[in-house]
């Protein structure tokens, strides 16, 4: 009896078996990597988003657009709050690279600063406004530029505002 013929089936159905497993870990990593992508580009968007929302509701105040019974300070601590920027802000620390993390907390940073200046009676015409808001901005660019590379996208050119 030869046992050629089993042996060889056993080590086809060894190598098969490992081949299939190899390609099933290798499309559970793509999957996971897609997901990731996906969790990533979602909570760069929604930070993004609360970023933008609590900036015009700074500018609003800026403007004088609040209840008369509201003092300015509360006004623009209320705008701060109003996108729950700290909650988004958490998200982006538990995800995102470090790089990321600190180009978003430079951000908020700076907008915080931004609500300050709305606070004490800064509008659309005061330097300190603008110095501000110029901070923001190229905060707000930096961001953006870093969240773009870690999903894999050109950064915008600096032409582009919003």
């Amino acid at each position: 009896m030869s046992w050629s013929a089993p042996l060889l089936a056993l080590l086809g159905t060894v190598v098969g078996a490992s081949v299939t497993l190899f390609a099933d870990r290798v499309r559970a990593r793509r999957d996971q990597n897609l997901r990731r992508h996906e969790t990533l580009r979602n909570a760069y968007g929604t930070y993004l988003g609360a970023l933008h929302t609590t900036s015009e509701e700074l500018r609003a105040v800026s403007l004088g657009e609040h209840a008369a019974d509201v003092s300015r300070q509360s006004a623009a601590r209320t705008a701060f709050r109003s996108a729950k920027l700290n909650i988004h802000r958490e998200q982006l620390v538990l995800l995102a690279p470090e790089r990321a993390v600190l180009a978003g907390d430079e951000a908020f940073r700076t907008l915080r600063e931004l609500r300050d200046v709305v606070a004490e009676g800064g509008d659309l015409q005061s330097v300190e406004y603008q110095q501000v808001l110029d901070r923001y901005q190229a905060a707000l660019g930096t961001l953006r530029d870093v969240m773009r590379a870690d999903l894999g996208s050109p950064a915008l050119g600096h032409g582009v505002t919003f």
